[in-house]
């Protein structure tokens, strides 16, 4: 049981730590200047604040396991939610350009691999600790 909430203590900050950075980065005005320029204002906006949200669950998913560990998958789910969703927004928007299919499926495989550990690991703790 200890090793298990450790697993999931070090997925989760880690997790964290790059919701954290990711947020960091992206409140910049010079990386919302390259990356937004030649959009559509009503997309850049929903973009924008789609991708706050994802980071500020993984900041949340990062503190979870340390205040609640039930609610870990959630934060993890949530931003994996909001992740997908504002790639679907920017596919849809950005007509012409040319996409790394192999890294999109890979930031995809290693979130959606993520959340189904920490899923899994809280189902082993919450079980052995109400055992």
């Amino acid at each position: 049981m200890e090793n298990t909430l450790l697993l999931m203590k070090v997925i989760a900050a880690v997790h964290g730590v790059l919701g954290f950075i990711g947020g960091a980065i992206m409140t910049s005005p010079e990386s919302q200047a390259r990356v937004y320029e030649y959009r559509n204002p009503l997309a850049y906006e929903l973009h924008k604040y789609l991708t706050y949200c994802m980071c500020f669950c993984l900041v949340l998913c990062g503190f979870s396991p340390w205040l609640k560990p039930s609610a870990t998958p959630l934060w993890i789910w949530l931003s994996l939610g909001f992740h997908l969703l504002s790639g679907a927004l920017e596919i849809s928007t950005q007509r012409g350009r040319v996409w790394c299919w192999r890294c999109i499926a890979t930031g995809y495989a290693v979130k959606i691999t993520a959340a189904i550990t920490l899923t899994y690991l809280t189902s082993i703790y919450e079980s052995a600790s109400n055992g």
